[in-house]
């Protein structure tokens, strides 16, 4: 399922101490919409209700994602949490879409054990795993006491949002402590309509060396992880670092039908004129056996000190309104992206709503488009201390939008003394997301594919003609030839999507033209955006795949005649 439009909700969970005096600490939840009727920019995100949930111990991590789990119109979200013994608890509530809030969920547990460090991490995302029922699955994925990531897959029981188990795997090795980071986002990577996983991290690399890695893992049809294409990102500089982070997210960079991901890290170092904040673009072939990555392909900055990393998370979205997605990342700034992949900050400054500290949550950015308006905006949850003993410590919630030239142009929402806790109490663990939950975005279905092969009568897009010929370079050739005998040597495959908006792929041989536009009768413009070859042959062994992009025009210089 695509979203054309959306309009997203905020899901926030935290971590409670519901008996002051005691250690016992619960999960809470709460809903938030966004009201741009309200006048008041503190109301603005107008409050659903607190929800109370289980017991929370160990490290207190805290992880949350939204994902179309019914297959239906409105999102759900997957929450999960540390629980008693060192286990995971994962837990599914069936949201009212009229209320945004809820009775039930549907729980399991994962024994682990998950580290009991306050530094390892724990993450959730979602993803179309099977590509054709429409529906989400998720993976949870939590940090061992010796580094190991374990990866667990869950799709759900028909119709319900009862989890069930697919495969799980734990083949890689994360460094611990504070020099602990990694990662994982879902996308389709290799534009095969089924999603893939995505695993970054921080890998111990011998001889007290470090280097980033990522990997990626398909899911064939029975949930099995299969590990594909790896690769080292970023090997260790020549000067010591003490504490990293990593954070990663998928998007569209170069709006083409497959998605890549935007890779953040950051480390202390004492060598204070040496860059120590790096962002990636990672791209993927078609049949994940390699993953893209290079010097041109990444951004650099300077923005640590010597002893402490500022909290660190990454989002991508649509900000302009250019169906490309940026890069936001906390507390550096807004990244685009050209089509040779390489990001180039276009805002400085960041996200300076942040956590208090880099242990209080992995899940504090979100870029979604939350007013329906076509352009995302940037959501994020920090943290408040108030110096005074007797003080309190709040979350603070904003909502900031981006004019097409990323101009923070407007402040949409703050809640900025949100959920009062006394200072004397522990630091709160929390996890934000962003998903439709009352179902008021716009979306359409799976694409409806064929395959044809020849040339045949309608020509891919073309209705069917008497007499069909194209002009290439002054020079016309009759192509009814072709017919039947079909002899010309060409070939198409193109996908119809059954909506408004029409996405089609033409693989053509390097002797046939194609930089023209088409415009057929339902509306629907289309571009091909490079040309092989300057006439026609036989050649059957070279082939080129274009993609064709709803909405894109381009100025041909073929043109076909019928």
């Amino acid at each position: 399922m695509r979203d054309v439009i959306k309009s997203s909700e905020m899901i926030l969970l935290w971590t409670k101490d519901m008996e002051q005096g005691t250690s016992d600490e619960y999960i809470n939840m709460r809903m938030y919409d966004l009201d741009l009727a309200e006048s008041d920019l503190s109301m603005r995100l107008e409050q659903k209700p607190i929800q109370t949930d289980s017991l929370v111990t160990g490290n207190r991590r805290v992880a949350v994602a939204a994902g179309n789990f019914l297959g239906g119109e409105f999102n759900h979200f997957v929450g999960a949490w540390t629980g008693p013994d060192n286990s995971i608890t994962i837990a599914v509530p069936d949201v009212d879409s009229e209320t945004l809030s809820w009775t039930d969920a549907e729980r399991l547990s994962i024994p682990g054990p998950i580290s009991t460090s306050r530094y390892a991490k724990l993450h959730v995302a979602t993803g179309d795993f099977f590509g054709s029922d429409m529906r989400d699955e998720f993976v949870a994925a939590y940090e061992s006491e010796d580094g190991t990531i374990n990866i667990h897959a869950y799709e759900f029981v028909s119709g319900t949002l009862t989890p069930s188990a697919l495969g799980t795997i734990a083949d890689e090795v994360a460094l611990t402590g504070n020099e602990s980071g990694w990662d994982i986002v879902t996308g389709d990577f290799d534009g095969d309509n089924f999603h893939e996983i995505a695993l970054t991290w921080v890998k111990d690399a011998g001889s007290s060396n470090w280097a980033v890695h990522a990997k990626v893992y398909d899911v064939d049809s029975l949930g099995t992880l299969i590990p594909m294409a790896t690769t080292e990102v970023f090997t260790d500089p020549p000067f010591s670092f003490t504490t990293a982070l990593l954070a990663a997210a998928s998007g569209d960079f170069d709006n083409d039908p497959a998605l890549e991901v935007a890779l953040a890290f950051a480390f202390a170092t004492n060598d204070i004129g040496a860059d120590d904040t790096y962002l990636y673009v990672l791209d993927f072939d078609s049949d994940l056996a390699t993953i893209v990555t290079a010097d041109s392909m990444r951004a650099t900055d300077n923005k640590q000190n010597d002893s402490e990393v500022d909290p660190l998370d990454v989002a991508a979205g649509d900000l302009n309104g250019n169906r490309r997605d940026e890069i936001v990342i906390t507390a550096i700034g807004v990244y685009s992206v050209n089509d040779n992949l390489m990001p180039e900050r276009v805002t400085g400054g960041g996200v300076i709503n942040l956590p208090d500290d880099d242990e209080d949550s992995d899940y504090f950015l979100s870029v979604q488009d939350m007013d329906a308006d076509g352009r995302a905006e940037i959501v994020s949850v920090g943290t408040f201390e108030e110096d005074e003993s007797n003080g309190s410590q709040y979350l603070q919630l904003v909502v900031t939008a981006m004019d097409t030239s990323f101009n923070f142009t407007n402040l949409l929402a703050s809640r900025s003394q949100e959920l009062p806790e006394p200072n004397n109490l522990s630091a709160r663990h929390f996890a934000m997301a962003l998903g439709d939950f009352d179902a008021d975005r716009k979306w359409m279905g799976m694409p409806v594919k064929y395959t044809g092969r020849g040339i045949f009568r309608p020509t891919v897009v073309l209705n069917t003609p008497p007499v069909h010929y194209d002009i290439l370079d002054g020079t016309v050739y009759d192509l009814s030839d072709c017919f039947p005998d079909q002899s010309c040597g060409f070939s198409a495959t193109y996908t119809q999507v059954a909506a408004n908006e029409l996405t089609v792929s033409f693989e053509t041989h390097e002797d046939w033209g194609v930089s023209q536009e088409l415009e057929v009768d339902v509306e629907i413009k289309l571009k091909m955006k490079e040309t092989y070859g300057e006439k026609f042959s036989l050649k059957e062994t070279s082939s080129e795949k274009t993609t064709i992009t709803t909405g894109r025009v381009a100025a041909g210089d073929d043109w076909i005649y019928t």
